[in-house]
């Protein structure tokens, strides 16, 4: 039986690898993971979550029309400077959420949070392509990478979550019990 051997190079690229991956959906993620206070602050109280998934699983169809220009233009699209446009879309519409999340615009009479669902919208976008570019640019790797790439996706989905555990559940639940405390 032959022993397995693992270099510290092997170990590096892997977590590289990892961190790549890490970024895919994170943004989203965290976002989603601020739903109970946001909830509080935004005119569409509840149906906030579901507005969100809605723009979110409509800006899935990137990947269809990036599949269907990659067949018409076969190898002739820069995947490598599509992945760094991509981080560098995903970095700025973070930037900008952070200062217009909380701005509603007047559609119909009623007020909604416009500027907060096209930005994710446009993260949606991000992220779903990043899956795609990401994967496609793994090929260029030696297939024993490939774990650490999905260990990086998965990650994706625990440390925002690890983070709410931490710091969300507890806002949360002090505003309820600030709000039973002294009802209105």
């Amino acid at each position: 039986m032959k022993a397995c051997r693992v270099s510290k190079n092997s170990v590096f690229v892997s977590m590289l690898v990892m961190m790549f991956n890490l970024a895919s959906w994170i943004d989203l993620i965290a976002v989603g993971v601020e739903f109970p206070l946001l909830v509080n602050r935004l005119p569409e109280s509840w149906e906030l979550p579901s507005y969100f998934a809605t723009v979110v699983q409509g800006s899935k169809v990137s990947v269809v029309v990036f599949l269907i220009l990659k067949h018409i233009y076969k190898d002739k699209i820069p995947e490598v400077g599509l992945i760094f446009l991509i981080i560098g879309v995903g970095a700025a519409t973070m930037f900008c959420l952070g200062f217009v999340w909380q701005y509603t615009v007047s559609v119909g009479g009623l007020e909604r949070s416009i500027p907060l669902l096209t930005l994710a919208g446009i993260l949606g976008l991000v992220d779903t392509l990043s899956n795609v570019l990401f994967l496609l640019y793994m090929a260029h790797y030696k297939t024993q990478y490939m774990s650490a790439f999905f260990l990086g996706h998965g990650l994706t989905q625990i440390n925002p979550q690890l983070a709410q555990h931490d710091s969300g559940d507890r806002r949360t639940s002090q505003m309820y019990q600030s709000h039973k405390d002294h009802p209105q």
